[in-house]
C-alpha cells in the first residue's frame, strides 16, 4: 500500500477456519499504516466510512474494494455519489447533506 493515499480497513469475517484471537481490524490498519507510511483507518460500518472518505477523495480518484460479504454495496454508494446520483445523511454534522 505504498502507493496508495488512504487505506479503509472493515470487519475481517471468518468463513470457518480457526478464529485467530491475535488479529483484528484495528491492528491491521496500524501496521499497513507502519508499514507503508500511508493513512490507514479501520471502520466498522459503512457510513462511517463514507462520512470520513468523501472529505479526502479527489475526482478521478480509483478505490479498489476487496472482500466477502456485502462489499459491494460499498462499491455501488460510492460511484452513485460520486457521480452525483445519490446524497449522504452527515448525522453527527446536524442532518446536512453533501
Amino acid at each position: 500500500f505504498t502507493e496508495a493515499d488512504s487505506v479503509f480497513i472493515f470487519p475481517v469475517y471468518h468463513a470457518g477456519e480457526p478464529v485467530d484471537k491475535n488479529f483484528s481490524g484495528t491492528q491491521l490498519a496500524s501496521d499497513i499504516a507502519h508499514h507503508s507510511k500511508t493513512t490507514a483507518t479501520y471502520s466498522e460500518e459503512f457510513d462511517q466510512f463514507l462520512e470520513k472518505s468523501l472529505r479526502i477523495i479527489n475526482k478521478p480518484t480509483t478505490i479498489l474494494t476487496v472482500g466477502a460479504g456485502d462489499i459491494w454495496k460499498l462499491t455501488e454508494k460510492i460511484g452513485s455519489i460520486l457521480n452525483g446520483e445519490k446524497e449522504i445523511e452527515k448525522k453527527h454534522l446536524g442532518g446536512t447533506k453533501t
